[in-house]
């Protein structure tokens, strides 16, 4: 059985853990999400400037994640669907061209994507007599 006075220590040390963390400023989850999306598209940005295949392929990544942190900015889903489709992905490339007419009609970088990844695809099923 513990000591009185360890329960006691232990007790009083709670509280103050307790009222310290009440009485620490949250931050906004929201705005830490925005913040983080904006770090990782501008570091996607800088990987695509490199324009090797490793560093498209962490552009890629770091796209995919800033587009579901902050779904509401259209930059991001756009220049997924472009990295995508300048790395010969057509199938996510439509897919995310697609997400960003349906969400953002007026985007016209948006139709001209998409206008490509169906001309690629349509192109390949030609016959080349």
């Amino acid at each position: 059985m513990p000591h009185p006075r360890n329960a006691l220590l232990l007790f009083a040390l709670w509280g103050v853990l307790a009222s310290a963390s009440a009485a620490a400023p949250e931050a906004d989850p929201g705005s830490t999400r925005i913040a983080r999306a904006a770090a990782l598209y501008q570091q996607a940005r800088d990987w695509l400037g490199r324009n090797t295949i490793d560093t498209r392929r962490q552009a890629l990544r770091a796209l995919e994640q800033a587009a579901l942190l902050d779904p509401g900015r259209v930059e991001y889903e756009l220049t997924l669907a472009q990295t995508y489709y300048a790395c010969g992905f057509l199938r996510d490339a439509r897919i995310h061209f697609e997400r960003v007419v349906q969400r953002w009609p007026d985007q016209a970088d948006a139709y001209e994507g998409l206008g490509l990844v169906l001309r690629r695809d349509w192109l390949k099923y030609l016959d080349r007599a």
